[in-house]
């Protein structure tokens, strides 16, 4: 016998274990980076090589009764071979726990799109609903505890995030409560606290992650809905080292981005099944949920040393401007010096973000747009630079903070309470930013640094996108040097996908 619970669980000594040990992997990312990076010249070939594969199968801890028989991810498609006894002796052991007097709190009512993704999750009873930014996931999941009436477990992964789910569902300055009729719990900060009781409990993956697989499956028990936020998370050992000890009946995802750049995808839907309902941008902008933001660039004129030269094997890296590449590879002799090698990216945008020019122009625009009526979010990823942007616009007389960095819940929600209600114009942030943002007035935003991820991308500018107020801004900065140019022109093709006015290609005169 095979039973589905909060995994796939197979006894020690079954027939299938030995293949299913042998199939359930994927390749890894990390070795196919490895491999590009070797191949071009960024990473010595005497550095330590990722296993190629990633095995998805986990031995049964002990505290079950198949200690030691193999588990694998609850939506696990099991190879061809193996599909019929997968088919024939799958059982199913859920928990299913019920809370009474759920509603929706009065005047708060669902979207046509967010019933039907209740609606079609209802019926599959486990997978994603993908929806873009400003299209309401939060909503939607309170909808559905609302509809399926269980004791639900919400998983976030930020404290932020945690904070953004009960905020919405007991009110909050500025934003009224959406669900009424049970108690939230949260389950935080690296220990139990306040999930006793409690119909709603909103717990970090982090933390439960600490817990041991005996105590995470006894508690899991007690939930008949586990909602998982930024789904896309899933595929990380921590996240789905968690899902393993929760045997919830309905089990959903949500996200904005289900599709990972690093490979890692195929692990998403094997803990959740696929996607059961998406709402795509084109539609939400159709039905004025949405409004583009127009984009505007600004070349900031500034180059960064981009590569390293070493004149011989005793000497000191140097950084060099990309000018410069050339004429030190000319001048290497037939021994190979002086070596030339790509500069650490991490090392590029600390002079990125010192450069006093480029810093004024970040802080002039955001000074304008302020005066023009515009709210503002500047994004950057590092924490100092958040600070000092911030720092720089109090100075000058704009009420502005960082949210970035090590900041209490309680300093979070002041600084975010405070920009809904206008007191604070400018908000200069780091990942915060990306995932759980909820300041429904900004309506400007300034890439300060850049990302290669494109779904943190387009996270980012679906903050500022909403249908109220004035007119939303997307200002890009495009620096003086290769690297920086061609990841303007990946940026470009996202922001054309999404339809931002102003992203047209334009042809070059001949």
């Amino acid at each position: 016998m095979i039973v589905s619970s909060s995994a796939l669980f197979v006894p020690p000594g079954h027939a299938v274990a030995d293949d299913l040990r042998a199939t359930a992997e994927i390749e890894n990312p990390a070795w196919l980076e490895h491999e590009r990076m070797v191949r071009s010249g960024v990473r010595s070939r005497m550095a330590a090589k990722p296993p190629r594969y990633l095995k998805v199968w986990q031995e049964i801890p002990g505290g079950h009764p198949w200690a030691g028989g193999t588990m694998v991810p609850r939506s696990w498609s099991p190879p061809t071979s193996l599909r019929g006894a997968f088919r024939r002796e799958t059982w199913t052991h859920y928990s299913d726990e019920l809370v009474d007097g759920l509603e929706l709190a009065e005047g708060f009512a669902l979207r046509d799109y967010q019933e039907e993704a209740g609606e079609a999750f209802e019926a599959a009873g486990t997978g994603v609903v993908v929806m873009p930014c400003g299209a309401g996931k939060t909503s939607t999941g309170i909808g559905l505890i609302a509809r399926l009436a269980r004791r639900t477990l919400i998983l976030v992964h930020t404290k932020d995030l945690a904070r953004q789910w009960v905020e919405r569902i007991e009110g909050a300055e500025e934003l009224p409560g959406q669900l009424r009729g049970a108690k939230v719990g949260t389950v935080g900060g690296g220990r139990r606290a306040t999930d006793v009781g409690a119909g709603i409990v909103v717990a970090t993956v982090q933390t439960l992650a600490k817990w041991s697989w005996r105590d995470l499956y006894a508690w899991g028990k007690g939930f008949g809905l586990v909602i998982m936020d930024e789904a896309h998370h899933a595929p990380a050992d921590t996240f789905l080292r968690v899902l393993y000890g929760l045997p919830a009946r309905y089990r959903l995802g949500l996200t904005a981005t289900p599709h990972r750049e690093d490979g890692m995808g195929d692990l998403l839907w094997a803990a959740f099944g696929g996607i059961v309902y998406q709402v795509e941008r084109d539609e939400l902008i159709r039905a004025g949920r949405i409004r583009p933001a127009r984009l505007e660039t600004h070349a900031t004129g500034v180059a960064v040393r981009t590569h390293e030269v070493r004149e011989h094997p005793k000497a000191s890296w140097i950084p060099i401007y990309p000018h410069e590449v050339r004429r030190w590879k000319q001048a290497q002799d037939d021994s190979g010096w002086p070596k030339v090698r790509p500069r650490r990216w991490d090392a590029q945008v600390s002079d990125l973000i010192a450069h006093p020019k480029r810093n004024g122009l970040i802080l002039d625009l955001a000074e304008a747009k302020v005066d023009g009526g515009h709210s503002v979010i500047i994004l950057s990823d590092r924490v100092e630079h958040c600070r000092n942007l911030a720092d720089a616009l109090q100075r000058r007389g704009v009420p502005s903070a960082a949210v970035a960095g090590r900041q209490g819940t309680r300093e979070v929600s002041g600084i975010l309470a405070r920009a809904r209600r206008r007191e604070i114009r400018v908000l200069v942030g780091t990942t915060k930013a990306d995932e759980g943002l909820d300041v429904p007035v900004l309506s400007c935003g300034i890439l300060a640094t850049r990302t290669k991820r494109l779904g943190r991308l387009t996270q980012r500018i679906g903050r500022i996108e909403r249908p109220e107020g004035l007119p939303p801004e997307w200002h890009d900065l495009i620096d003086d040097f290769p690297g920086a140019v061609r990841a303007w022109r990946v940026r470009l093709k996202l922001y054309r996908d999404l339809k931002l006015e102003g992203a047209a290609w334009k042809r070059r005169r001949s």
